[in-house]
């Protein structure tokens, strides 16, 4: 790989870790981003009707 690349093996060598560092880093960002979204997420009260009652009253079923 280092040859093809016309890279010394430490060149090499420096080069995956510094790739290796940049993709740990993007993985924890999506973590981090993940954990934001799992926190934000909103569940309504027990006593919130359900989403066919709700379309009925504004479409005027129950009347």
């Amino acid at each position: 790989m280092a040859l093809s690349q016309s890279r010394s093996i430490n060149e090499q060598i420096v080069a995956l870790l510094q790739r290796a560092l940049e993709i740990e880093a993007q993985r924890q960002s999506q973590a981090k981003i993940l954990h934001e979204i799992h926190q934000a997420r909103w569940t309504p009260p027990a006593i919130a009707p359900d989403s066919v009652t709700l379309l009925r009253e504004i479409r005027g079923y129950d009347e």
